[in-house]
């Protein structure tokens, strides 16, 4: 990994790439927001009638399993954002230094695989989530 042309890239393609997985973890907080919206609306249906034990220990298990699917989606996008950093801060201090060595580029390669997969990955998780819940 001699080439300063692949750190250049890399530095250029992280953010890019980041960008898309920001865009994806909108779309899940957006769906966050409606499910909470929608818990809300129907725990408030649930108080006002009288006697529906069950239907109230039904609606508490689907509340518990929307907050893991939103508590899982937030950990995916805090390790991603850990992947990007590393890739990214390693990519400019190769190019500021002239660190071109095959560790740094293994790393930074291996960022931008584990980036892109996400990017492929994160869309086809969520809709296959959401015809689940």
């Amino acid at each position: 990994m001699n080439s300063s042309d692949f750190y250049a890239t890399a530095a250029q393609v992280l953010p890019t790439i980041m960008i898309a997985l920001a865009v994806e973890y909108g779309f899940l907080l957006q769906r966050d927001a409606q499910e909470r919206e929608w818990e809300r609306r129907k725990r408030r249906e649930l108080e006002s009638a009288k006697g529906v034990e069950e239907a109230v220990a039904g609606m508490e298990r689907a509340f518990v399993r929307v907050g893991k699917y939103a508590e899982t989606w937030h950990r995916v996008a805090y390790a991603t954002s850990i992947v990007f950093l590393v890739g990214e801060v390693l990519a400019v201090l190769s190019l500021a230094f002239g660190w071109s060595n095959v560790a740094t580029g293994a790393i930074i390669l291996t960022c931008m695989v584990v980036l892109t997969v996400a990017t492929a990955y994160v869309p086809l998780a969520r809709i296959r989530s959401a015809s689940r819940l």
